[in-house]
């Protein structure tokens, strides 16, 4: 197709085939080994510094050139390199959860283990990042007992949904989890292997063996977002459920966001994995693109945790796979407003509570002076069950009823109900200079854009 294009960089260029390790520790100084084409030097030092992010990507200058693109890794657990012989016990390395073990499955038919203690009841963690940083590593890993009984195991693990930053743009998704309850206490082994029985020095992995860390990496898409001032766009954020963690996660502006920005349903409920909210701007905002900031805060035992979230863009790659594509940015553009609708506030943050069958009302202020009834409202996208009932107009706002039909899900989650205004208005029989229009009486509408988000919950 037309959009299919490309570049091609043709000459003695550096180029890098190879990395080891495929990460490091937040803050520690790491020097990776790297081989490849028209090379000069042997190591490079990863960015490890901490706010990164867990997955990085670098490409170093070389002479006149620059290297090609190369992701890593980095972690806030100690690290540890595997040393063979390690195939069997009793030659298997112990090793003191939790650690991130650097390795490589070295020859065809490799195996690596690693040794560790165990308590009854202890839940544990094995977490391989091989084909997500470029290795071929088709990895399989197995959690045996101390009589090389298998307790647990996994071959490919995808996480719920396929839009995921954190798989980057491959397809096939080859790298392995397990999460695991000890039956006993006692020694246990952690074993990986190619599951098809291949090995180099290209197929190195990171092997992470922990207690499980209950955490969410969170996206928002698009990474460009055109806002009408005043008003509101929609923007999706995205949530990688990490270990576990289940709980609820709040949205919020950094701190350095322009005064008169506002997130509207703000808020990812327990269990899921992904919101459509809004982005408002004041009537008057900055004139020229910037950048903004979100950030999410979740809750981890007692432990309030606030987490980035990184722009992404999300795209489909070969008609059918969609990906969330890292960006540097989130750059937002507030476009003037039409006519003296200037602004549109949601009188009450508070989530709609609405039985099914019955109805809730959501209020809005209107700043400006505008005709609020030659408005006419659309969902798009609706949550299931939930529908638009009468508007009534007072003053300078207006309300309407939302509805839940009697099968609505009574899920007793927060859903975000997604509301288009339209302005509408007829031909009249003569324009401004008094002739006879054509199109007299007929009836017309144009779009101002999106309401703040509303929060809906149905019990």
């Amino acid at each position: 197709r037309d959009d299919f294009v490309y570049r091609v960089t043709v000459g003695e260029l550096p180029f890098v085939t190879r990395v080891f390790p495929l990460g490091g520790q937040e803050g520690a100084l790491t020097l990776a080994e790297v081989e490849g084409y028209n090379l000069h030097w042997g190591r490079v030092p990863l960015d490890t510094r901490a706010g990164g992010g867990s997955m990085r990507e670098a490409a170093w200058r070389h002479g006149t050139g620059i290297t090609n693109t190369v992701r890593y890794a980095v972690d806030d657990l100690r690290e540890e390199i595997e040393s063979e012989p390690n195939d069997a016990p009793p030659r298997v390395p112990r090793v003191a959860l939790p650690c991130i073990v650097n390795g490589r499955i070295d020859r065809a038919g490799d195996v690596d283990l690693f040794a560790f203690d165990g308590r009854r009841g202890e839940e544990v963690v094995l977490e391989v990042k091989a084909r997500v940083l470029g290795s071929p590593l088709d990895s399989v890993i197995r959690l045996l007992d101390a009589q090389g009984e298998v307790v647990a195991w996994n071959d490919d693990y995808v996480p719920e949904g396929l839009t995921l930053r954190a798989l980057g743009l491959q397809t096939h998704h080859a790298d392995s989890y397990l999460r695991a309850k000890l039956p006993r206490s006692g020694l246990y082994y952690a074993r990986i292997a190619d599951v098809r029985g291949h090995g180099s020095v290209d197929h190195a992995y990171r092997l992470r063996l922990s207690a499980p860390r209950p955490n969410v990496e969170l996206d928002v898409t698009p990474s460009n977002v055109n806002v009408p001032a005043g008003r509101a766009a929609l923007i999706d954020v995205h949530a990688l459920r990490k270990d576990g963690y289940d709980g609820d996660i709040d949205l919020f502006l950094d701190g350095h966001a322009p005064e008169g920005f506002d997130l509207g349903g703000a808020f990812i409920p327990r269990g899921q994995s992904h919101v459509a909210m809004t982005l408002a701007a004041p009537a008057k905002g900055p004139t020229t693109p910037f950048e903004l900031k979100l950030g999410g805060r979740i809750k981890v035992g007692r432990t309030v945790v606030e987490r980035p979230v990184l722009p992404a863009d999300n795209v489909m790659q070969a008609f059918l796979w969609r990906h969330l594509v890292p960006a540097e940015h989130l750059a937002v553009c507030v476009q003037k407003g039409g006519g003296r609708f200037q602004a549109v506030a949601l009188e009450n943050d508070d989530a709609l509570t609405i039985r099914r069958g019955g109805k809730a009302k959501a209020t809005f202020r209107v700043k400006g002076r505008v005709a609020v009834k030659s408005l006419r409202f659309e969902p798009i996208d609706p949550p299931e069950g939930i529908l638009l009932g009468q508007t009534r107009f007072a003053g300078n706002g207006f309300s309407f009823e939302v509805k839940a039909t009697r099968d609505a899900p009574k899920t007793g989650e927060t859903v975000n109900l997604i509301v288009e205004a339209f302005f509408e208005g007829v031909v009249p029989a003569r324009d401004r200079n008094g002739k006879p229009q054509k199109r007299a009486g007929t009836r017309w509408s144009r779009s101002l854009g999106l309401l703040p988000a509303i929060p809906v919950v149905v019990r």
